[in-house]
C-alpha cells in the first residue's frame, strides 16, 4: 500500500500522491464495461471519443495543499502533467520548451482556474479511419 509505505517512511506529509487513468473502462476480452459501472452515465469506453472513453476520474492527495474531500470540474488530460509537477518542484519551464500542457497547480489549491481552451485526442486503429475528435472550453464535442 503506497500511502502506508509513505506514512512509515515519514514521508507521507511532503509527498503528493497522484491517481488518474488514462481512459474509460475497456471493453475487451470479455470484460463488461458496466462491471465496476465507472462510467455511469457516460457513453463510450476505451478507444471511443465519447466521453466514457476519454474521461476519467483523478484523485490528488497534496497535504496542506489540497482540501480533503473536494471535487473539481476542471478537465485537464496526462499533457498537464509536466508543467504541473514542475510548478510543484519550484522548477521553470525552459525557456526553449513547447508545452500543450498548462499546470493546474491553481486548481489543486482550491483556486478558480478556468478550463483549457480546447482538448484534442487522436487515435489511429489504421489508417483508412483516422479521425480526432476535439473538445472546445464549453465541454462539447465540436
Amino acid at each position: 500500500d503506497v500511502l502506508a509505505m509513505l506514512d512509515s517512511l515519514q514521508l507521507a506529509t511532503s509527498t503528493a500522491v497522484f491517481f488518474a487513468s488514462d481512459n474509460g473502462p475497456h471493453n475487451e476480452g470479455g470484460h463488461s464495461v458496466d462491471f465496476f459501472g465507472s462510467r455511469r452515465w457516460l457513453r463510450g469506453f476505451k478507444r471511443s471519443y465519447y466521453e466514457g472513453g476519454v474521461r476519467s476520474p483523478s484523485i490528488v492527495r497534496w497535504p496542506g495543499i489540497t482540501t480533503p474531500g473536494a471535487v473539481s470540474k476542471v478537465p485537464w488530460a496526462f499533457w498537464d502533467v509536466l508543467p504541473t509537477m514542475l510548478e510543484m518542484a519550484q522548477i521553470p519551464l525552459p525557456t526553449n520548451a513547447e508545452i500543450d500542457g498548462r499546470s493546474i497547480v491553481p486548481t489543486l489549491r482550491g483556486a478558480s482556474q478556468p478550463p483549457p481552451r480546447y482538448m484534442y485526442w487522436t487515435w489511429r486503429p489504421s489508417r483508412a479511419d483516422d479521425f480526432a475528435p476535439l473538445l472546445n472550453a464549453t465541454p462539447k464535442l465540436a
